[in-house]
């Protein structure tokens, strides 16, 4: 099983796992997809300046990204980490094994 969020308190869907993340490096932009237990789509998009106050901007996670080694946090759990802090999902146990 890879990684998968399980909501503290689930909204329309129990938990989600990541489906794809989309880098560009030219306009500085990161996308972040996933799915819920049904494949129902979610998404978050990591912009050069943020959209959301607080929210990181999309070139300081595509510098988290590429000096990462996730020796110790894969880059999915990482991810989620970060979709977590800045609200795009909910509070929840990152479970799974790395694949």
């Amino acid at each position: 099983m890879s990684e998968i969020v399980t909501f503290t308190t689930p909204l329309s869907q129990a938990s989600v796992r990541m489906d794809r993340v989309i880098i560009d490096f030219e306009h500085q932009l990161v996308t972040v997809l996933w799915l819920g237990p049904n494949n129902e789509p979610g998404h978050a998009t990591y912009s050069t300046p943020p959209l959301t106050v607080g929210g990181v901007a999309g070139n300081t996670l595509i510098t988290k990204l590429n000096t990462g080694t996730f020796t110790t946090t894969s880059l999915v759990k990482t991810l989620f980490q970060q979709l977590q802090a800045d609200k795009w999902l909910p509070a929840g146990a990152i479970t799974g094994k790395p694949t």
